[in-house]
């Protein structure tokens, strides 16, 4: 009986100790609580699930990849329509960020640069251009010579032309031309 007394007073020691200090637990309880966890998570996937979340990862992880090339790609686009049409060089600015705005990014840059620009501008570049055509054609103009010849060319119609030997038409040929 007193073997069992003192048995029950340890107890009864212990049970103070215990709710006089907080369990402490190692730093291997928690590491295993959370690999219990993980387990439990992946048990509760399926296969369906565990694809589309890693789809969502990958597309998380390639989207700013995926932004840079479209960026380099819509840059050179832009420079080859610049380089091809000189007209809009000093417009680069705001045709860029207006076809680079969401509601114009699908739109082809032909479309949005005319469109950025406006009628008004439009129509200031072509007429520039227009100007500066006709001054060069004038420049460059070849004219021909006002001088008549004396006695001028014999007009020549079918009846005339029928009634020619080979060689009066040879002549009248020559002198046409």
């Amino acid at each position: 009986m007193e073997i069992e007394n003192e048995e029950i007073l340890l107890d009864q020691e212990n049970d103070e100790s215990e709710q006089e200090n907080p369990p402490v637990r190692s730093a291997s309880y928690y590491y295993q609580k959370r690999q219990e966890e993980k387990a439990r998570r992946e048990e509760s996937y399926s296969d369906d699930d565990l694809n589309i979340l890693v789809e969502q990862k990958l597309e998380e992880k390639m989207s700013h990849m995926t932004e840079s090339f479209d960026k380099t790609i819509r840059t050179q686009e832009l420079k080859s329509f610049l380089a091809e049409n000189p007209e809009f060089a000093g417009q680069e600015k705001k045709i860029e960020t207006w076809w680079n705005h969401p509601s114009r990014r699908q739109l082809p840059l032909e479309t949005v640069a005319l469109e950025a620009l406006g009628k008004k501008e439009l129509a200031r570049i072509y007429a520039e251009q227009a100007l500066n055509q006709e001054r060069e054609s004038r420049s460059t103009k070849i004219g021909g010579s006002t001088v008549r010849r004396e006695g001028g060319a014999p007009t020549l119609n079918p009846d005339k032309i029928a009634r020619m030997s080979n060689q009066e038409l040879d002549d009248a040929i020559r002198s046409h031309s």
